[in-house]
């Protein structure tokens, strides 16, 4: 026949482990947390990079834009409004010669005296 013997905690000693249960359940949850929270600030580093990235891409085309040959040209750009036919612009010649080529009614250059206030027919290139 076996004798069991049963140990009794001490009350205080009871106490002292439950707390030692506790902190170690909220240490596994901070340390479950910290991650979380370096993950947050990756999130926001990478989104500052896409941010500089795009930004000095825009800068880059605005100064291709400008360096392009460096030069602009002044066009009349026609409006459709019945007041005001044209409107006299300064752009870079890639703008004109891929986009304001293309539009019917563009004065390209402009006219040493300004733009006129009829309708001028210009001829439509073709492409």
């Amino acid at each position: 026949m076996k004798v069991t013997k049963e140990i009794l905690m001490k009350p205080w000693k009871l106490r002292l482990f439950s707390l030692l249960i506790i902190l170690t359940i909220l240490s596994l949850l901070l340390s479950a947390c910290g991650p979380v929270a370096n993950l947050r600030h990756s999130l926001n580093h990478a989104k500052d990079k896409i941010k500089e990235k795009l930004t000095q891409s825009r800068n880059d085309e605005t100064d291709d834009d400008q360096n392009a040959g460096a030069s602009k040209i002044t066009i009349c750009h026609k409006t459709g409004s019945a007041k005001h036919l044209y409107v006299e612009i300064t752009i870079s010649n890639n703008a004109a010669k891929n986009g304001h080529a293309k539009h019917q009614g563009d004065i390209i250059p402009a006219p040493k005296d300004g733009c006129p206030t009829t309708v001028v027919a210009t001829a439509t290139p073709t492409p």
